[in-house]
């Protein structure tokens, strides 16, 4: 058995709908072809002639019906005879005569064809059927936009206040209901997408019923497609449906919205890495957000707090065991949990882990219009936070390098004291998040990005940065000062205030506020110390000193533990300190006249 008929591939066609209603009428289109919908296909009828005729039809023809079932040739009839009226209506003067029954026999063969003999599964009979990723880069028609309506039950329900519509997504073979983003729905309301569109998906996810259903059983409506802006644009015209070449698509940073939701894969530089830091959630709810050496601090302290608890009896034979993000409970030597030997042991501590990168893309077109609402071709940084993290991954990723990130979800920020520039996307990780290195860098693609490796500032420049910036200087303590009291941000964090004035060779000088998580460090001045991820606040004209803080992003060193180029610059600076006494008497006397 064979299936007959011509193939047409849609590029040798022309561009579709090129004719009014009213051309297509006077060219005696019947008004059941002008406004067929996906949903109404399957109640055709040619002269009586429908989807039980068909089904007597292909089995005369050699198709085994115990293979297909009547609800198969109703699926299919459906959608061919949708597929017919769009083709008549977009080429009416070559394919008006196939709307007959014989090109629906045509149609049901080769797909039975295709199907049963062949083996071959479309798209959506795949997904259906959980055999294959639904986030695999795949080509989708929009069959039918429907008001959303919330299945039973109180999730549901919520999301349909936020919700107003709901895909009918087809591969010509199946269907599928879809669910998008705010930024997908207003593009919807515009009338950008409709029905008829072609959407080119990448990252989808199905939710829904969680067992593998045939697309042809009616629970197969309680699987729904979950799509983005972020992972969705509209395709060409002549895009073939189902999946395409290229399993997963490369987003741009400059096509990102912020509420268009998860992004499939971005390819990257990273340009800046921050330290760890560490959040603990107490037993009342209060979070309390630490930086690794004060969680080095914690630790100890939850340490003795436990040893004490022993020499006190009420440990018995117990030890301290810590979770990976910093948790701890009590374990025998065998280590297996106990019940609780005391009522007053110490608080099982709830730690997690978090750091930040800076990225820019790696290549500034990579599908920078590939979005339902365009995107822009500017560059653009992105900031990317990595939760649930440990050491050994903030150790693995390094500046300049070039990494691929799958499935990561920009969110907005809501903590105002991380630098909020209006231009840089904020994304975080999720539970698919994974990066894979990649170590193909061409470095003249390398220099055309926003990547600039760590260079220090001289003091004299700061004046000209913008607000904001954030820079590494490598500087020689001339005054302390230190509040000399405790002071406790809301945070819960007990930290000490310390003010620095500092210079350098270029004779600038600065105020360096510091946040410190224990007591305020003596003895520092003439001291020569590098500090990175500082940030650039005011410049006081009339003393012409530059302000600057140092955050929890910041780092201080010495030159046994800083970086290559760290060292360097801190070698310059003792060295211009060392052979130009009178220069640095001179910023000094300066500084005196300050301080009086």
């Amino acid at each position: 058995m064979s299936a007959t008929g011509t193939r047409y591939p849609l590029s040798q066609l022309g561009k579709p709908l090129q004719h009014s209603l009213n051309d297509l009428k006077n060219m005696n289109i019947s008004d059941e072809i002008l406004h067929l919908t996906a949903a109404d296909a399957g109640k055709v009828r040619f002269s009586n002639w429908g989807p039980k005729e068909a089904y007597k039809a292909i089995c005369k023809a050699g198709v085994l019906d115990r293979f297909i079932s009547d609800a198969w040739v109703e699926n299919h009839y459906r959608w061919i005879v949708w597929k017919l009226a769009c083709m008549i209506r977009s080429y009416p003067s070559k394919f008006r005569d196939w709307w007959c029954s014989r090109k629906v026999v045509e149609q049901l063969l080769y797909r039975y064809e295709r199907e049963i003999n062949l083996g071959h599964q479309s798209v959506l009979k795949r997904i259906h059927e959980q055999d294959d990723n639904p986030a695999k880069h795949m080509v989708l028609a929009v069959a039918d936009i429907k008001p959303f309506v919330a299945a039973d039950g109180g999730g549901q329900a919520a999301a349909a206040v936020a919700r107003k519509y709901q895909l009918v997504l087809t591969d010509g073979w199946y269907q599928i209901n879809a669910v998008t983003d705010p930024r997908l729905e207003r593009a919807i309301a515009k009338g950008k997408v409709s029905i008829g569109s072609k959407l080119s998906i990448c990252g989808a996810q199905l939710n829904g019923d969680a067992q593998p259903r045939s697309p042809l059983s009616a629970s197969s409506n309680d699987s729904i497609l979950s799509i983005t802006t972020n992972g969705s644009w509209l395709a060409a015209w002549d895009a073939k449906l189902g999946y395409q070449r290229n399993r997963l698509v490369l987003r741009s940073l400059s096509s990102v919205y912020e509420d268009g939701g998860i992004i499939t894969v971005l390819d990257v530089v990273v340009c800046r890495k921050y330290p760890m830091m560490y959040t603990e959630v107490l037993p009342n709810g209060t979070r309390i957000k630490r930086t690794a050496r004060e969680e080095e601090e914690e630790r100890r302290r939850a340490g003795a707090e436990l040893h004490q608890h022993w020499d006190d009896g009420g440990g018995g034979g117990w030890a301290p065991r810590f979770h990976e993000h910093g948790g701890m409970r009590m374990v025998q030597s065998r280590g297996k949990p106990l019940e609780e030997p005391s009522p007053t042991k110490p608080e099982e501590r709830t730690v997690s882990a978090h750091f930040r990168v800076q990225l820019c893309d790696y290549r500034s077109n990579s599908n920078s219009s590939n979005s339902s609402d365009g995107g822009g071709s500017e560059q653009r940084m992105a900031t990317l936070l990595l939760l649930d993290a440990n050491e050994l991954k903030h150790l693995d990723i390094c500046e300049g390098s070039r990494y691929k990130i799958y499935f990561t979800m920009p969110y907005t920020l809501s903590d105002k004291s991380i630098n909020n520039n209006s231009s840089t996307i904020h994304l975080k990780t999720t539970r698919k998040t994974q990066w894979e290195s990649v170590s193909d860098i061409d470095e003249a693609t390398l220099a055309s990005t926003l990547y600039i490796p760590r260079q220090i500032s001289l003091t004299a420049t700061l004046p000209t940065l913008d607000k904001g910036s954030e820079i590494d200087i490598a500087v020689l303590v001339l005054h302390s000062t230190c509040s000399g009291e405790e002071s406790r941000t809301i945070e819960g964090r007990a930290l000490w205030y310390q003010t620095l004035l500092v210079t350098d060779a270029s004779g600038g000088l600065c105020q360096v506020k510091l946040k410190l998580p224990c007591r305020p460090l003596k003895g520092i001045d003439g001291q020569i110390v590098g500090f990175t991820n500082v940030t650039r606040e005011v410049h006081d004209t009339k003393y012409s000193i530059t302000h600057l803080k140092v955050g929890d992003n910041s780092e201080a060193f010495n030159k046994q533990k800083a970086a290559p180029y760290m060292q360097q610059a801190i070698n310059s600076v003792r060295q211009w300190a060392q052979t130009n006494p009178e220069e640095l008497q001179a910023i000094k006397q300066r500084v005196n006249q300050f301080l009086l």
